[in-house]
């Protein structure tokens, strides 16, 4: 008997396999080849001592977690990291900060994938979610952010992994689903407070069905209900499981993380747009503008296209497009109000638009829209056709060119990527925002130190804390020979990367013995001093 000839949809599937499953491999190896080549972020210390006292807690019964300082800093990410430290046994401080990044990486990396699914849940095709998955790849601030950010991109990612699971239990309202997006959210807001958005998003679009999709059929109105149900009381049940600050009193102390999460009392100040302006009297503009600077223009045209073709969408109210709209409706709210709520309650925001990376994934959704619709309207078998979107995809290659390029190039840096919008170069940028705000070029710094210098003790002074942290992530027979210091007089070098100084040191140039530059900019340099 003769195999079955191979189907149109078979043969399409086997190209998704292939082309889809060589980006994520090629994806995977690059991460874990590049995860040791990045510094110690000014953060990572501190997100470590979260994991450290929440396990201290558990596994030793340590009550330093009730008067810890940052005990409402979420530990559903940082403590699973500590554990893995613990399990594999990590003593020396190099290899526990790779491993972090790793893990990072690891779970940036399952986000990923788990957005490919969430846009071809969107827009059924799997060219087009495939799209999204490199579009984001190659957003170069995110992508840095991946590997030493295990605050802002590991709320990221748990952002996309409970938005899709969101979708997935309003698609199909089973006890199952309800579940699993239960576990998905109460992970999610154990990482961050902010997080409660989603389960707010989930009570409106299953409201939303109720009246639009399943249009009040009584069935489906009570599974809905029966599923919800569930769906609530198994967050919260593991809001509290995931979160061990809650455990003496989860309703009190939810409460307080709220209210401290909500106002997070930084008063420093902030380099934007060549102003040193108090974090708490930021203007309301300071994220969109961020947004719009740090973004490649290219996923700037076709959100405005995604844009504009979402809002028409909605004029027309297309009756048998409602679970489609619902998709439009959850990734636009995603988007809007995360920012609506910080600039109405002015919160307090630093370090670029870090705090608001997890709004970034709903950005490339509404810019995939764009992308379909001009691929739509040039679809057809005729040769004309043809050209115009081969023309189309090559086009699209080109205009990621220049991030992909950027992130090459300036590897570690590629968190530092600005748009042409910004700045004619990198140095008048620099005299407007702030650059490597997260210091980790000091490990740059101190490796031409200790390869330079062969003295078996090197004084150093750094202008900012992060000097000192990353030398945690040098060999130890390195770090041995460093001392860090806190005046000229003793030192024999000084290092900074310009945080919160944009102008030149007043100290003979001559003694400038080491930079790293991105474009014309420098972001670090040493003196020597002695």
């Amino acid at each position: 008997m003769k195999a079955p000839a191979p189907t149109a949809a078979r043969f399409k599937m086997t190209a998704e396999h292939w082309i889809a499953g060589t980006f994520f491999a090629v994806l995977l190896i690059i991460g874990i080849r590049i995860s040791g080549d990045y510094g110690i972020s000014w953060d990572e210390p501190f997100t470590r001592g979260y994991g450290v006292v929440a396990y201290n807690y558990i596994v030793n019964g340590d009550p330093y977690l009730l008067n810890y300082c940052d005990k409402y800093y979420g530990t559903a990410f940082e403590l699973p990291v500590y554990v893995i430290e613990k399990m594999i046994g990590l003593k020396d401080s190099r290899a526990v900060f790779i491993m972090r990044h790793l893990c990072t990486f690891l779970f940036f990396y399952l986000s990923v994938i788990f957005f490919y699914l969430l846009c071809k849940k969107r827009f059924r095709n799997w060219g087009v979610a495939l799209a999204g998955c490199v579009f984001v790849v190659l957003s170069p601030r995110i992508f840095g952010n991946a590997f030493y950010n295990s605050k802002d991109l590991a709320f990221l990612s748990a952002f996309v992994i409970s938005m899709y699971t969101m979708i997935v239990y309003l698609d199909n309202k089973t006890i199952r689903n309800a579940v699993f997006h239960a576990v998905a959210c109460a992970f999610l807001i154990d990482i961050r407070v902010l997080g409660i958005i989603l389960p707010a998003f989930t009570a409106l679009f299953a409201l939303y069905d109720i009246v639009f999709t399943d249009r009040m059929d009584a069935k489906k109105t009570l599974s809905t209900f029966v599923t919800g149900t569930v769906y609530v009381l198994a967050l919260a049940l593991f809001v509290v499981l995931f979160w061990p600050i809650l455990w003496h009193d989860p309703a009190g102390s939810f409460l307080k993380a709220v209210k401290i999460m909500s106002k997070y009392p930084w008063g420093g100040k902030v380099l934007y747009c060549g102003d040193n302006i108090v974090a708490t009297q930021l203007p309301w503009h300071y994220i969109p503008l961020w947004m719009a600077i740090s973004t490649p223009v290219m996923f700037t045209g076709f959100f405005v296209v995604g844009l504009m073709v979402i809002a028409a969408k909605f004029f027309r109210r297309v009756a048998d497009k409602a679970r489609e709209i619902r998709y439009d409706l959850a990734f636009l709210m995603w988007l809007v109000v995360p920012i609506a709520m910080v600039i109405l309650l002015r919160s307090v925001l630093y370090d670029s638009w870090r705090h608001l990376f997890f709004v970034y994934p709903a950005f490339i959704l509404i810019a995939l829209s764009g992308v379909k619709y001009l691929f739509d309207i040039m679809a057809g078998n005729t040769a004309p056709c043809r050209i115009i979107t081969v023309l189309m995809i090559a086009g699209i290659c080109a205009g990621l060119a220049p991030a992909a390029g950027f992130m090459i190039k300036n590897h570690p840096y590629g968190d530092l990527y600005f748009n042409g919008f910004a700045g004619k170069d990198m140095q008048d940028i620099k005299n407007k925002f702030e650059l490597d705000y997260w210091g980790l070029s000091y490990r740059k710094a101190l490796e031409y130190v200790l390869a330079a210098d062969k003295r078996p003790v090197i004084r150093m002074l750094a202008e900012n804390s992060p000097g000192q942290y990353n030398a945690s992530i040098l060999p130890a027979n390195d770090r041995k020979r460093l001392k860090f210091v806190n005046d000229r007089n003793s030192a024999d070098y000084f290092m900074s990367n310009y945080r919160w100084h944009k102008e030149e040191y007043p100290i003979d140039p001559r003694n400038e013995v080491f930079s790293v530059k991105v474009g014309n900019a420098k972001i670090m340099v040493v003196y020597k001093l002695k």
